[in-house]
């Protein structure tokens, strides 16, 4: 018996070992990407109405989020007319169910809806002096000034916990007797390496 309980205890040992590297390394990552700045003007727990400046982004529409974060990758990985690599910013964000423009030639089998994606481009960065993407399905944007509500959750984004998230963030809003202007957003600030629990996701959404 003791023999087994010094296996099994040396098992956790390394089990825990394990998972505090894996936080640790989180944690590094974390604090080497530049975040998106704003401005809180009103807290309440997980729920925060916001304020951020004029920001750059790079946006595409396609039919999957690995579809459109490959093409954004690629974007700041090198894929520009500038041919040098872009640093990644904090958060990404998608809105699911865009309506996908129609394009020439048409396609027998139209796609109705799609996900869209946003990669938010560092601060240095002007419309005018940010890398022309090389893929014409992936376009510069300006994201103008504008007043969100955020609600803040953490682990891996399942469907059932973002649309908890949804449902508590439409209650926050209705608390709060703000109106909602647009679509939510969902923002992931993380690697997808990141342990789940130091993960930071957000439903944002614009207000009137």
């Amino acid at each position: 018996m003791s023999r087994v309980l010094r296996i099994l205890g040396g098992a956790i040992g390394v089990g825990a070992g394990a998972v505090a590297a894996w936080d640790a390394w989180g944690r590094f990552v974390q604090a080497d990407v530049e975040h998106v700045p704003y401005t809180v003007v009103e807290r309440d727990g997980p729920f925060e109405v916001r304020e951020y400046p004029d920001v750059v982004v790079a946006r595409t529409v396609a039919e999957s989020e690995r579809e459109a974060f490959r093409r954004l990758f690629a974007y700041i990985d090198g894929a520009n007319e500038a041919g040098r690599d872009v640093s990644m910013t904090a958060p990404v964000s998608t809105t699911a169910g865009v309506d996908l423009a129609m394009t020439a030639p048409v396609s027998t089998t139209p796609v109705e809806s799609g996900v869209e994606m946003a990669f938010f481009l560092p601060s240095k960065y002007t419309l005018e002096s940010a890398p022309t993407p090389r893929d014409d399905r992936v376009e510069l944007d300006v994201v103008e000034h504008r007043r969100v509500a955020a609600y803040r959750f953490s682990w891996v984004t399942t469907d059932a916990l973002v649309d908890r998230a949804r449902r508590r963030l439409d209650r926050a809003l209705d608390d709060h007797r703000l109106e909602p202007a647009g679509r939510r957003e969902l923002h992931r600030y993380d690697d997808p390496r990141t342990p789940p629990w130091q993960r930071r996701n957000e439903l944002v959404v614009d207000l009137a």
